[in-house]
C-alpha cells in the first residue's frame, strides 16, 4: 500500500530531503511531532514569577532598624518595599535565599507599620504590625542587690520639642554612653540625678564627667527648651545642663511630684519630661526609695559626696546597662 498523501510518512520524509530541501522537511518533519517553534505563553525558559507566602517581623523597635523575613519562592532582590502607615526609613530588601528575603527599615513613629513586598508594581504579600512606645531597661548595681528599672519614653509629636529631647536620650542609651555611669544626686525619696558621671579606676579612684575622653556623642538636634516638661511623680527627664560642652545625657527619676508649685519645681528648671517608670510598682518604688538613701546630702564635688563617706554606695548606685528593648 501507499503512504497516505495527506500525512507523509516519516521514512518517506526522509527520503524526500535530497530532492525537495530543507524546507519541505521542516514541514514534513512537523507533520512527525519533531521540530522547534514557539513555546506556549508562560512555559519559556525565563526565569518564574517570586511568590511571597508569609513575612514575619523579626525586631520591631522605634527608632531602629527593623527587622521582617518574607518566605516563598522565587525570591531575590528584584521585590522592592512600600509602607504604609508610620514611615519607615532607609529600607533595604536582601536575598537569604531563593525562598527567603530580609527587609530592613527604620520606624520614624508610633504606629500601626504596613508594609507591602513589591514587583513591577504588584503587591505581593502585606505585612502588619504596631510600633509600641519605646521601653528601656535600666540595670542599676549588680549580684543579688541589683535593681531593674523600665522606661518607657513619650516620644511625642513628630518635630515637637518633646520628640527631640525623646531621640536624644535613646541615641545615648543605645550608643551604650550610660553603662558605667552613676546616680551622682540622690534626693531622699525625692528624685535621682545621674547619666553624667563615672568612676574612673586611677591609683587613686576619681570621679569625673564622661566626657569626649570616654565618649561624647552628640545630640541629633538642637534642642530648644520650651513649654510642657511636667516632671511628675514616676517621670524621667532630661536636664537643660550640658554634662561637658554641648553633651545633654544628664537625666532625672522624679520619685515625687516635682512639678511646677512644688518644692523643687524642676519645671523651672527646665527639665524636660520625656516619659515614665514603673515607679508605681511598689517593689521598684521601694527599691528607688532605698537608693535614693545612700546620700542624704549633694555636694557640689561628687568625690564629696561618695567616696570617702560610702564608696560600697558608689558601685550600687552605678548603672551597669541600660537598653531598648522595644
Amino acid at each position: 500500500m501507499f503512504p497516505n498523501p495527506a500525512k507523509p510518512s516519516c521514512k518517506l520524509s526522509r527520503l524526500l530531503i535530497a530532492a525537495t530541501g530543507a524546507a519541505f522537511l521542516a514541514g514534513a518533519l512537523i507533520g512527525c511531532g519533531g521540530g522547534g517553534g514557539a513555546a506556549p505563553a508562560g512555559t519559556g525558559s525565563g526565569s518564574a514569577e517570586p511568590v511571597v507566602t508569609a513575612i514575619r517581623t523579626e525586631s520591631l523597635k522605634f527608632g531602629l532598624p527593623s527587622t521582617f523575613v518574607a518566605s516563598g519562592s522565587n525570591l531575590d532582590e528584584s521585590v522592592t518595599l512600600q509602607t504604609g502607615g508610620v514611615a519607615c526609613t532607609s529600607p533595604q530588601v536582601t536575598r537569604i535565599s531563593s525562598t527567603e528575603v530580609r527587609v530592613v527599615c527604620t520606624p520614624d513613629d508610633v504606629g500601626q507599620l504596613q508594609i507591602s513586598l513589591i514587583r513591577q508594581g504588584v503587591s505581593l504579600k502585606t505585612h502588619t504590625d504596631e510600633v509600641v512606645k519605646p521601653r528601656v531597661q535600666m540595670v542599676i548595681g549588680s549580684g543579688p542587690t541589683a535593681r531593674q528599672i523600665e522606661l518607657t519614653i513619650e516620644p511625642g509629636p513628630r518635630g515637637g520639642v518633646q520628640r527631640g529631647w525623646a531621640n536624644n536620650f535613646l541615641y545615648y542609651v543605645n550608643s551604650g554612653f550610660y553603662h558605667g555611669t552613676f546616680f551622682h544626686g540622690l534626693f531622699e525619696n525625692t528624685v535621682m540625678d545621674g547619666g553624667c558621671y563615672t568612676r574612673y579606676p586611677n591609683a587613686a579612684p576619681s570621679l569625673d564627667k564622661k566626657g569626649t575622653t570616654v565618649f561624647a556623642p552628640a545630640p541629633l538636634a538642637p534642642l530648644t527648651i520650651e513649654g510642657g516638661m511636667r516632671n511628675l511623680q514616676y517621670t524621667v527627664a532630661i536636664s537643660q545642663a550640658p554634662c561637658t560642652g554641648t553633651q545633654l545625657s544628664s537625666f532625672s527619676l522624679n520619685l515625687l511630684d516635682n512639678s511646677a508649685g512644688k518644692l523643687t519645681d524642676r519645671d523651672a528648671a527646665k527639665f524636660v519630661a520625656i516619659g515614665s517608670f514603673n515607679g508605681a510598682d511598689a517593689g521598684t518604688r521601694q527599691q528607688l526609695i532605698d537608693l535614693s538613701k545612700l546620700t542624704r546630702r549633694i555636694q557640689t564635688n561628687p568625690q564629696e559626696a561618695w567616696l570617702p563617706n560610702a564608696p560600697n554606695d558608689l558601685a550600687a548606685g552605678t548603672i551597669q546597662s541600660m537598653t531598648q528593648t522595644r
